[in-house]
């Protein structure tokens, strides 16, 4: 319900030209047109860094929330966001944008040599490659810095050759080199737990299957640092004929889960409800 009866100088207001981050749990839609009935283009999960373009000025309220609309650039277009539920980014964010790469290695390493704890990865053994900064997600004080030796996406065939560092007040309190494997690429972020994933999936004889792939998706908790793993694999089946059309598969989901790092001995119904709760 959107009515008028408000203050327009009562909120907010963002910064154009700035970076901010998506700072609702359950993500923020973005839409073509600036108004909350236009049609959505998608959703942004919590953590998301998107840059302001500019303005709309166009202020309403959005069930008892007052914000304007703004003009974001994401995929390449132009889309609308409301406000109130975007963040101005840490300068740092910025900073690191800019970064080339060999700034970049000399950033992190002195992240790590402040924090001084033994790795499970030899962090020297990146020193002469270049890396690439996959992707940067914020909440509130704590920012995930992803990295990657290629300038492709790090989500590889059933496997990520990306490294994530996660600052708190812009101080080391994880990376993947603690527990000797890579996390995946993140995509969201919240005041409790940073998720990440890989894929794997390829078509198949139509004997089989027509298709299989897999997840691996990892949640760490960014109160104790526990890592667990869902891992999922999903196979579709033509019921008669292949090819068929995706309404004719017959469609198989199982999930196992896996303890990567904790001193807790959670159950498997204990792990799966900590990832249907995200």
């Amino acid at each position: 319900m959107i009515t008028q009866n408000f203050k327009q100088d009562n909120y907010v207001k963002v910064n154009p030209g700035k970076f901010h981050y998506v700072s609702a749990i359950s993500g923020l839609n973005i839409r073509k047109q600036p108004d909350k009935n236009s049609e959505k283009y998608t959703k942004l999960n919590s953590g998301k860094i998107i840059k302001v373009d500019s303005t709309t000025n166009k202020v309403e309220n959005i069930d008892n929330t007052v914000g304007e609309w703004v003009k974001i650039r994401f995929d390449n277009n132009f889309y609308y966001a409301f406000s109130p539920y975007l963040k101005e980014s840490s300068s740092l964010v910025e900073d690191l944008y800019n970064l080339n790469s060999k700034d970049l290695f000399q950033f992190i390493n002195s992240k790590l040599k402040q924090r001084r704890q033994p790795t499970e990865i030899d962090w020297d053994d990146f020193k002469n490659k270049p890396i690439f900064l996959n992707k940067i997600l914020q909440f509130e004080n704590y920012i995930l810095i992803s990295i990657s030796p290629t300038e492709e996406n790090c989500s590889k065939y059933k496997y990520s050759d990306c490294m994530n560092f996660i600052l708190k007040n812009e101080k080391l309190i994880f990376t993947d080199l603690d527990i000797g494997i890579s996390t995946g690429d993140p995509y969201q972020l919240s005041n409790n737990y940073v998720q990440l994933s890989y894929y794997g999936g390829e078509g198949g004889d139509c004997n089989f299957y027509s298709f299989f792939g897999t997840i691996n998706t990892f949640s760490i908790n960014l109160k104790n640092f526990d890592v667990i793993e869902e891992y999922t694999e999903q196979t579709n089946k033509c019921k008669n004929k292949c090819p068929c059309n995706p309404s004719e598969e017959i469609k198989k989901v199982e999930r196992s889960y896996k303890i990567i790092k904790s001193n807790k001995n959670y159950t498997d119904r204990e792990m799966k409800k900590i990832f249907d709760s995200i």
